[in-house]
């Protein structure tokens, strides 16, 4: 696929925060699987995806990554690796965006979450990949910043709304959970081995030793650490004993295990592949052929894709570049007593969590509105480039506090509106929010009232009257909806008073824009007419509200302007006025031959 392309799938759209070796590894993960789909779709005859547990997910599309270091870094560690090879396509930089195979993805180099473009560029999905963080309080930044949601690539602190480990926990993830962690490499590789024999034969205490790679916090020769004394050691001439939170990952996903688990952790002078060294006692007889028919039965089943077993005398660089979570070491199985078992398993704790990551950001898409997938265009492309615009039309609105910002500033007299054209031109907008069961909240000016001081004359009460008559529905007025939750029930509109009573309001004060903001879950502009005004009703909200679109008023009027701008019909006139325009403009209609665009 090239820039220049406009797929038909809609697209959930990604941020990787932190461009490491996960992060780094995200990307070639994300762009071979879809390599691999295309060919098979060219094979077979039609679009398929991938086969395994997570089939007809949303296509995901990477298209920012906020990293520290500079561009040109960033492109040669994507086009280079010392583990998984050079980079099976084309690479580059180019004004600020690092292209990967045509595809044109923004670079950026923030370290404050709170300024991070995530609202900007319609963000569905941020992977936090840095490792520098893992409490909800920074996640929720991102939130705030414009993210749909936030998917951790290590364990978090308990209070995220879930750890998630593909095929044992992953069906679990509702819509409202938007914090959630894909727990850890090792988490990943256990877990599905302990389900697997907890449920036949019930694990009574374990024992674990991680035989790990080294890692990018170890000195390839002694140097300073900050925090643990034998980190300062050379990481390509010892093993490594280090601390590990394993054992909270088995209680908090396994909570019937918490407090039978005892964890260890070694680093080895390897760089990549690692090994699960397990010993566990269970509650009834077994022997090592049941214990390896169970787990090859399960790695042919419901795990297929995720758990691998193999009966092969290999070593762990035969597991370089493996998308499984563990592979079962069959040949190393050992039962003691009956009761007590000795497992080792293998796991690539880079590349197979990395495809962790992009099965539960599937899985999350699931729940997120799915949005066309629009590439980006360098401006020297070509003359105009596309709109990027998320609609309202687009989204699930099932349940959610949908509040509008509508154009309904029409003339009054005597109390009563003399002229209602901008009402009839909002009700479908309205109507279409109420079809799709939103709770709809409505804003607008009237006229131009002193800010900050409400008068009557500039009430909107007679445009709620008004346009309750023309929906057949009432449409309640609510004066006082500032640090308040505004209480609505399904299939009622409400009408806020007058925006311009409120202190602020044009000069987009930030504090008047979050407390809009706080009264909903979707914030649409609909209000073309004064799009324009950087007010706090008209842009302020749009930037704290968790989900901001452009509803059908305005999205009508930018897919007209698009139009004019990139195929306009020819000849054509541009008539360009409004209230500012100088008196001494006359309009004419040019000959075919002096029409110009």
């Amino acid at each position: 696929m090239t820039a220049e392309e406009t797929p038909s799938t809609m697209a959930h759209r990604i941020a990787i925060n932190g461009y490491g070796r996960i992060g780094q590894c995200v990307l070639r993960a994300l762009i071979e699987q879809q390599r691999a789909e295309q060919q098979r779709a060219g094979q077979q005859g039609a679009a398929q995806r991938r086969a395994g547990p997570l089939d007809h997910e949303p296509e995901l599309e990477i298209v920012a990554i906020n990293e520290l270091s500079d561009l040109a870094t960033i492109a040669y560690l994507t086009r280079y690796d010392t583990t998984h090879g050079r980079f099976p396509g084309e690479v580059s930089a180019r004004d600020g965006h690092l292209v990967v195979d045509g595809r044109a993805i923004r670079v950026l180099s923030e370290p404050d979450p709170d300024r991070l473009p995530w609202r900007e560029l319609g963000i569905d999905l941020v992977l936090e990949c840095s490792g520098s963080f893992k409490e909800r309080a920074t996640a929720q930044r991102h939130l705030a910043a414009g993210a749909g949601r936030l998917l951790f690539s290590q364990p978090a602190e308990a209070d995220v709304d879930a750890t998630i480990v593909s095929g044992i926990n992953d069906h679990e993830l509702a819509p409202a959970q938007r914090i959630v962690s894909a727990a850890s490499c090792t988490t990943n590789c256990l877990v599905p081995v302990l389900t697997v024999l907890d449920e036949a034969l019930g694990i009574e205490h374990g024992v674990t030793t991680t035989i790990h790679s080294a890692m990018n916090d170890q000195p390839v020769i002694d140097a300073y650490h900050q925090t643990d004394l034998r980190l300062t050691r050379s990481a390509m001439h010892s093993i490594v004993p280090v601390d590990t939170g394993l054992a909270r990952g088995i209680n908090r996903l396994m909570p019937h295990l918490a407090g039978r688990f005892e964890c260890l952790h070694v680093r080895v002078p390897t760089i990549n592949v690692s090994a699960m060294d397990l010993a566990i006692t269970v509650r009834r007889d077994t022997s090592a052929a049941e214990v390896n028919a169970l787990l090859a039965e399960a790695s042919r089943g419901r795990l297929s894709g995720l758990l691998g077993y193999t009966e092969e005398p290999m070593a762990s660089v035969d597991f370089n570049h493996d998308p499984r979570s563990g592979i079962v070491d069959a040949t190393q199985t050992r039962v003691a007593g009956g009761h007590l078992i000795k497992l080792l398993c293998w796991f690539d704790n880079e590349w197979g969590f990395a495809n962790r990551m992009l099965d539960v950001a599937r899985r999350l898409g699931r729940h997120a509105p799915r949005y066309p997938l629009i590439p980006f265009r360098f401006p020297q492309d070509e003359e105009h480039a596309p709109m990027n615009v998320r609609k309202m039309t687009d989204l699930d609105l099932s349940g959610k506090r949908v509040l509008i910002r509508e154009d309904l500033n029409v003339p009054v007299k005597h109390g009563k509106v003399t002229s209602d054209a901008r009402l009839r031109a909002a009700l479908p907008s309205i109507q279409a929010a109420l079809d799709g069961g939103a709770r709809v909240l409505l804003m607008s000016h009237l006229g131009r009232p002193t800010e900050g001081e409400p008068a009557e004359e500039f009430s909107l009460a007679p445009v709620a009257e008004h346009l309750g008559e023309l929906l057949g529905r009432p449409v309640r007025l609510v004066k006082d909806y500032l640090g308040d939750e505004v209480a609505s029930e399904d299939g009622e509109v409400v009408l806020l008073e007058n925006v311009r009573f409120n202190r602020g309001e044009k000069k987009d004060d930030e504090t008047l824009s979050k407390q809009y903001a706080a009264l909903c879950d979707i914030y649409v502009m609909d209000a073309f007419g004064t799009a324009h005004r950087a007010q706090a009703s008209t842009h302020g909200v749009a930037r704290f509200a968790p989900l901001a679109c452009a509803g059908p008023l305005l999205a009508a009027e930018l897919d007209a302007l698009e139009k004019a701008l990139a195929t306009p019909a020819r000849p054509m006139a541009a008539i360009v006025g409004g209230s500012r325009s100088p008196p001494s403009w006359r309009c004419s209609t040019p000959s075919p031959r002096s029409a110009t665009s």
